[in-house]
This record gives C-alpha cells, structure tokens and sequence, in this order.
C-alpha cells in the first residue's frame, strides 16, 4: 500500500491504495475535484463535510441516469434482438409458402406446360394461373 495525495475543492487529502489502484483512484479523485470545483463556483467556498456530500450526490445522480439509460438501452437491444429473430422466421415461412405455393401451381398444370416459368424473387419455376386456364380452354 502507498499513500497517494489527490486534491478535491482546493484541499489536500491523503489516501492510502495498492500501487494497481492509483490510476483508478486518481481518476475518482478528478471526478469529485470536477463536482467540488462546479459546487463551489454556485454556493461559495463551503464546510469540507458538505462540500464532499454534495459531490457525492451530484456523482450518484450521474450513475442513476447512467444506470437508468442503460436498463432502456438493454430492453430496446432485447427487443431489437426479438425481432430480428420474427423477421427470420418468418423469412423462412414466407419462403416454404412459396415452395408450397409453385408446388400447388404445378399439380394444377403439369401436362399444359412442357417447360414452367421461373419465380423471380426465389428462382424457382412455377406455372401461372391464366397457364392453368389456358390448360382448361385447350
């Protein structure tokens, strides 16, 4: 352990922390100095005791709408996540009832047709239903 000295509002504090935690420390300590420095400018030089509770509060009002912005941002990529999901499957279903369908269409109208037109959004061949009729008329 070693005896690290930060600032907060102009006053001299000594701390003690393991070598690894210094950085850490270091930049906690900024971040009251930055509340303490803000507080002091509003209200005047004040009591250390209230100078640190306020910084203290202000810091935590910062992490509960950090805290809560990042409960919204994790139900949205949830919900994101879900449908991403839906889209899939249903891209899938879209996708075998268009095999169902030129399935269907070609039953109907296999002995009019020698060679059947092609789908263009799957690049399967189908038979149209005016085919069919035409079929029917012959």
């Amino acid at each position: 352990m070693t005896e690290l000295e930060i600032s907060i509002g102009g006053r001299s504090f000594s701390v003690a922390c393991d070598n690894e935690e210094q950085e850490k420390v270091r930049q906690a300590a900024a971040l009251i100095n930055e509340e303490a420095d803000a507080i002091q400018t509003q209200l005047g030089r004040l009591p250390e005791s209230k100078m640190l509770l306020l910084s203290a509060l202000m810091i935590a009002d910062r992490l509960a709408d950090l805290e809560s912005e990042s409960t919204v941002l994790k139900e949205k990529s949830e919900d994101l996540l879900n449908l991403k999901n839906k889209n899939k499957q249903l891209e899938q279903q879209k996708s075998a009832l268009e095999v169902d369908c030129q399935n269907l269409e070609y039953k109907r109208c296999n002995t009019a047709c020698s060679t059947p037109p092609t789908y263009k959004s799957t690049g399967i061949q189908y038979f149209s239903s005016s085919l069919s009729h035409a079929k029917s008329s012959l």
